[in-house]
Formats: structure tokens, sequence, C-alpha cells
């Protein structure tokens, strides 16, 4: 069990136990380490009360920092072309050297994915409200994703 849950327990279990409050209040919030729990607790008088159902409510708040061990950014690369398939060659060409690059750079536990790839027309309107296409855009969306080995040796 790590040090910041046993503290976010020990801390909810004494304070349910400080005693009641008033009408169901809430007890006054105070810090034990970097916890600061808020309690609610009813009156023994609104316990015999069978309308209202006897409840206890311990909410808690911890932080917690440690370092990174996983590094993710995303991008994208942006083409456009009179036709259709020049715009998709164009990116696959400008796609194929970035990932190259990144591959060539010597990450280790270096992962790559692609999560959306689009191929539209880009549309202009005249005065008569027709619509006429102008260019074919080309969208690559890849995702880069480095494990710990490399963080690690980067920040030392």
């Amino acid at each position: 069990m790590t040090r910041s849950r046993y503290i976010t327990i020990l801390a909810c279990s004494l304070a349910a136990c400080a005693g009641p409050t008033v009408g169901g209040q809430s007890t006054a919030a105070q810090t034990i380490g970097d916890v600061r729990p808020n309690i609610y607790e009813i009156a023994p008088e609104q316990l015999a009360d069978e309308t209202d159902p006897a409840f206890i409510e311990v909410s808690g708040a911890a932080t917690v920092e440690v370092p990174a061990d996983q590094a993710s950014v995303s991008f994208a690369v942006e083409s456009r072309a009179g036709a259709a398939d020049e715009a998709a060659a164009a990116n696959a060409t400008v796609m194929d050297r970035v990932l190259a690059a990144l591959r060539a750079g010597g990450f280790e536990g270096l992962d790559l994915r692609t999560f959306g790839y689009q191929l539209q027309p880009q549309y202009a309107t005249d005065n008569a409200r027709v619509r006429t296409i102008v260019a074919y855009v080309a969208v690559n969306n890849v995702g880069a994703t480095l494990s710990s080995p490399t963080l690690k040796r980067s920040a030392a």
C-alpha cells in the first residue's frame, strides 16, 4: 500500500470517529499531511427519525508527484493539391519522411500509430451559389508514445 493511500485511509478513519456534528453539517476540514478530509455526519437525534435514513459520508483528496514514465504527442501532416491522388501522394511522401526521422532518432520504446486519415475536397462557392472543387486536402494524424526507459535516461 502506498504511503499516500495509507495516509488517506487513516485520515478518513480518524475523521469518521471524531464525533457527531449538529444537523448534518460538515465538520471543519483538518489537514493531515496532504489530505483534507470533508466529513458529514448525522446528529444522534436524527438517527431515530425513520424518514431520513442514517448515513455517514467521508471524502478526501491527496496529491502524489512521481517522475514521468511516458510521454505522448500527436501531430498531423496536411497536404493540398488540385487532384485527390496528388494530395494523397504528397501527404504520403511527407509522412514517410517524418516517420523515418522519428524511427532513426534512436528513441527506445517508441510506439507510433495512425489515428486518423482524411482525404476531402475543398469547395468554393461563387455568386450564383454554385459549389466547385478548388482543391483536395489530405490529412494524416499520427500519435507517438515514448515509454519509461527513454525518459529515465534523458532525465538523468
